[in-house]
């Protein structure tokens, strides 16, 4: 399986969304774990930066993204009540 696999535009009802959030972030951690440190100053294959700066912005990215599912979680709840 290739990592573009994971990516393909599909649509998924809402506990299926973030029960695939939760295992990705899992996969992450799991192959954090199993890096060394010293990777992290490495150029990324046919980039211009290093993995650090490519996962400080995916943490950006999924801080984002967090920020905005606790909003629409919110909205949810006051809508519904």
């Amino acid at each position: 399986m290739h990592v573009e696999d994971n990516f393909k535009e599909k649509i998924l009802p809402w506990h299926e969304a973030l029960k695939a959030l939760q295992e990705t972030q899992e996969q992450l951690i799991q192959l954090l774990n199993h890096i060394p440190d010293s990777k992290l100053q490495e150029k990324v294959p046919g980039r211009e930066f290093k993995f650090y700066v490519m996962l400080h912005g995916l943490i950006h990215h999924d801080v984002y993204h967090a920020g905005q599912i606790a909003q629409l979680y919110k909205l949810i709840q006051e809508k519904t009540q």
